[in-house]
């Protein structure tokens, strides 16, 4: 499954614009006043302002290569701070996942992730940048019941469970390495941290094989 679009709703375009082009240097290929939208690997994705004063936060993950985590973890160093997980630790691994993380906070307070899979595979280009980013590998999306709004999904987009997660009511996630779709329940918090997860606004596509899937959660 790869994400190919996403929509976010921020409350300052100004600071959305100043970390994603200033310090992550991704390609900007649109900009207005109220609009600014990036190509990050195979996602588009648009930050558009809301005059909404509740101050957003969304979680997604950014795929890179299997091989780039330190020099992912370097780079980012140098241009923003990094988050250490529960343990204090600046990586995160999930051995069942296959996979190792870098979590952030952008400008405006989204929880962001760099996620190297060992199943995506390795790159041979050298160093690292935001040319790095395979993709937005993860939406995370907050519903009131987890398995059962999965089990629509499943049914409605011919999606499936995560074969590297055991669902339970309380998180889950659908989809494969390339892209995934995180349900939590509005219980959790956003690892790693104590932030209480919540639903706001969002749209995506997905493709499933041949297939493309609009997806409104507003």
């Amino acid at each position: 499954m790869i994400i190919k679009e996403l929509t976010l709703l921020v409350n300052d375009i100004a600071l959305t614009k100043a970390f994603y082009t200033d310090k992550l240097a991704a390609e900007l290929i649109i900009e207005s006043a109220t609009e600014l939208v990036y190509q990050f690997g195979q996602t588009k994705t648009t930050f558009k302002a809301t005059e909404e004063a509740e101050a957003m936060v969304y979680h997604f993950a950014f795929n890179i290569a299997a091989n780039k985590l330190e020099e992912g973890k370097q780079w980012a160093n140098e241009r923003f701070t990094l988050m250490p997980n529960y343990a204090g630790e600046l990586v995160t691994v999930l051995t069942t996942w296959k996979s190792e993380s870098l979590y952030f906070f952008d400008d405006n307070g989204n929880l962001v992730e760099f996620i190297a899979r060992e199943d995506v595979g390795e790159s041979e280009r050298v160093g690292f940048d935001a040319s790095h980013i395979v993709s937005i590998s993860e939406i995370g999306l907050v519903v009131d019941e987890p398995l059962k709004t999965a089990a629509e999904w499943i049914a409605k987009y011919g999606i499936n469970f995560f074969d590297k997660a055991e669902p339970t009511k309380d998180f889950l996630a659908l989809g494969d390495d390339e892209g995934l779709i995180i349900f939590v329940s509005k219980s959790r918090q956003w690892f790693p941290t104590q932030i209480v997860a919540k639903s706001y606004p969002l749209n995506f596509s997905i493709a499933i094989g041949d297939e493309i899937h609009r997806i409104n959660m507003d």
